[in-house]
């Protein structure tokens, strides 16, 4: 375990980098960076780097994309990746999982903002929520590696899902932008029933609310 105080426009990792341990953000916030720009916000409690664990055992991966600092005083802890599967830390593993459910009901929460009269959209998205709920209470259960693995694995993917139905369902001529998610969410309509979940998920979604200004602009 390695703890980093980072400045702002730091980068935490480059594009290429070899991927040798995954990060907890426990302050500030860290911005994911492509070819397009800063394309993704990620507030404390949000993990980064946890793609690496699909490696099983082959070359090591990559990393994808640059992590940028956005302000000053950000903390991230980072995590060798075979120590994290040799002693698998339980408070580790699980903000693991429950950052993967966070970023996923973002997703979903996008789709119903821009969809705000879909009844099955709308559905669709309070069946996951009260889902997550529950999943998030049993997360103490996982108890080994190939719990964790599988349980990984699974959201994930899910949240790989959630990535393509927010990129075909949001966006320009793609639905009505008159309502933001953050908004959505406090409207009272959408609702985790789990406080920590809530948390994360709020904010998810006030970090995006901030950047979108500064994006329309640029």
């Amino acid at each position: 375990m390695h703890r980093r105080s980072l400045s702002k426009d730091a980068v935490l990792w480059w594009r290429g980098d070899a991927a040798r341990t995954l990060g907890v953000i426990e302050r500030g916030h860290v911005g994911v960076r492509t070819e397009a720009g800063v394309i993704d916000v990620l507030p404390a409690g949000s993990v980064i780097g946890e793609s690496a664990l699909l490696d099983e055992g082959g070359a090591r991966p990559q990393r994808t994309a640059d992590m940028v600092v956005l302000e000053d005083g950000t903390e991230v802890v980072e995590y060798d990746l075979d120590e994290f599967r040799t002693r698998l830390p339980h408070d580790v593993s699980q903000q693991v999982l429950r950052a993967l459910m966070a970023q996923t009901a973002r997703n979903l929460l996008a789709v119903a903002a821009a969809r705000p009269h879909h009844a099955l959209i709308g559905a669709f998205v309070d069946g996951y929520l009260e889902l997550i709920a529950g999943v998030a209470q049993r997360l103490p259960e996982v108890e080994n590696l190939e719990q964790f693995l599988a349980a990984f694995r699974l959201l994930y993917r899910q949240r790989e899902g959630s990535d393509r139905a927010r990129r075909d369902l949001t966006g320009p001529g793609q639905g009505d932008t008159s309502t933001q998610p953050l908004e959505l969410l406090n409207s009272g309509r959408h609702r985790v029933r789990d406080a920590g979940l809530q948390a994360l998920l709020e904010a998810c979604l006030q970090a995006e609310s901030n950047r979108r200004p500064a994006a329309e602009g640029a």
